[in-house]
């Protein structure tokens, strides 16, 4: 179960929120993490993409970590969030599950009571 799941999973269990949840650049698996958090709290995909796109306003100088003759379009991949990066996660979601309650439940394992229950604890 990956590190976001554990986390919804015993907020929902014991209604204490994780610690922190962080990357370097938050487009990856943090990203990608957040965004199941919000889809979990019925945000729209829409308002899910923008927030995952804020990413790129703080963006982290990655240039230290590869190469020197790593191409600037290659480092521009690393550093920077698109939109189609997670679009491409809700189409392979969308092609592999009939709705995002079977998706919860069937691949972080979060079953309708505990959506109900994050829901409740992290919406005001």
């Amino acid at each position: 179960m990956p590190a976001t799941t554990r986390g919804c999973s015993r907020y929902a269990r014991t209604g204490r929120p994780p610690a922190l949840i962080h990357c370097t650049s938050g487009k990856d698996r943090a990203g990608f993490g957040i965004a199941l958090i919000l889809m979990a709290l019925a945000v729209s995909r829409e308002d899910i993409v923008a927030d995952y796109l804020l990413s790129n306003l703080a963006l982290c100088d990655l240039r230290f970590m590869v190469p020197k003759r790593v191409p600037e379009s290659a480092l521009s991949a690393l550093m920077k969030v698109r939109a189609d990066y997670l679009e491409a996660s809700f189409a392979a979601i969308d092609t592999h599950w009939p709705n995002e309650q079977c998706f919860f439940e069937q691949a972080p394992g979060l079953n309708e009571t505990a959506i109900r229950r994050l829901r409740e604890l992290m919406l005001v």
